[in-house]
């Protein structure tokens, strides 16, 4: 019997978000040895060689070194919500952004609008006047479209963290993937 679950999320390599899925939970395992007080990686202080470079067009270059992160975790300076907030936000707005013109205004797409909009807004959920327009749903999840902008009651509420969760994220990535892979 195999550990894994039964329902193993899988990408199209060549679809819309198998390179931002992929960045995405990279940079979530990246984030692991930060917390772990014990310095996994055994990060250390400049001038230490334990730095990286980061090319650029403009700048040749920004070195970036992990040990001041990692000390900033430890003092709490640097909060791993707010992290998880960015990698989810992110993923969003990059994904929503690459395939809005299938946008074909199902439920779900529309859940998916929603979710990107709140993402744009520090996570926040914000509906004009008249939003939101039309049924906006994802398994058991309900934006109510009967109650507009203010009124509703996610009006600026967190989406990540208190609406959905990072792996609700992938999860509606690829149901989105889904969708549109099985459009005609």
């Amino acid at each position: 019997m195999s550990d894994q679950p039964d329902l193993i999320l899988k990408f199209h390599k060549d679809g819309p978000f198998f390179y931002m899925i992929t960045a995405f939970t990279i940079a979530f395992a990246g984030v692991e040895p930060f917390i772990d007080s014990r310095n996994p990686m055994n990060y250390k202080p400049y001038p230490a060689k334990s730095g990286f470079v980061l090319n650029g067009k403009v700048f040749p270059q920004f070195v970036v070194f992990p040990y001041d992160l990692f000390v900033r975790f430890q003092k709490k300076e640097i909060s791993h919500r707010k992290i998880s907030i960015s990698f989810c936000t992110m993923l969003i707005n990059t994904a929503y952004e690459s395939v809005k013109e299938k946008n074909n205004q199902t439920p779900i797409f529309e859940f998916f609008r929603h979710v990107r909009n709140a993402s744009s807004h520090r996570n926040e959920f914000f509906f004009k006047s008249k939003e939101p327009k039309r049924i906006t749903e994802w398994r058991g999840k309900i934006i109510d479209h009967n109650l507009k902008g203010n009124n509703n009651p996610l009006f600026e509420k967190e989406c990540f963290f208190n609406f959905l969760g990072p792996a609700d994220a992938l999860y509606l990535l690829s149901d989105i993937e889904q969708q549109i892979f099985q459009a005609p």
